[in-house]
């Protein structure tokens, strides 16, 4: 995650693709400001990020992107172990593990939630001593 005074012009940062689900790497081409409306009532910062690999133009949020992979690598850690340990702290039996396993995108290829996905594993060790992998 940047700070918006982080940022300069012209400097490489990484974040997790879209679509990928991989890493992408791309240079700050400008930092720009969402319109106003309903649910931005006051401009939001984002910056436009002409993308290494896919050689396209887009934005990118300042709380998904990183100065370097390492950076990257380390908050996007973190990020999914916050999503795995919410996820987990709601599920108490294996009857919430059954619900929470019939409602989640655990397979459905581009649309997979990996967080999901993982925390489905962690619990269906935890409660059943079952391995998922």
């Amino acid at each position: 995650m940047m700070k918006l005074e982080d940022i300069k012009i012209g400097m490489k940062i990484w974040q997790i693709g879209h679509w990928s689900n991989l890493p992408e790497s791309g240079t700050v081409k400008a930092i720009k400001y969402t319109e106003v409306s309903k649910m931005h009532p006051e401009p939001v910062p984002y910056v436009e990020v002409d993308w290494d690999e896919c050689g396209g133009t887009s934005g990118a949020k300042l709380d998904e992107i990183y100065p370097s992979y390492e950076e990257l690598q380390i908050g996007e850690k973190a990020r999914e172990d916050k999503a795995v340990a919410k996820i987990k702290s709601e599920v108490h039996d294996v009857k919430d593990l059954v619900k929470f396993m019939y409602h989640a995108t655990l397979n459905g290829g581009e649309y997979v939630n990996y967080d999901e996905r993982r925390a489905a594993r962690e619990l269906a060790k935890e409660l059943l001593d079952l391995d998922l992998e």
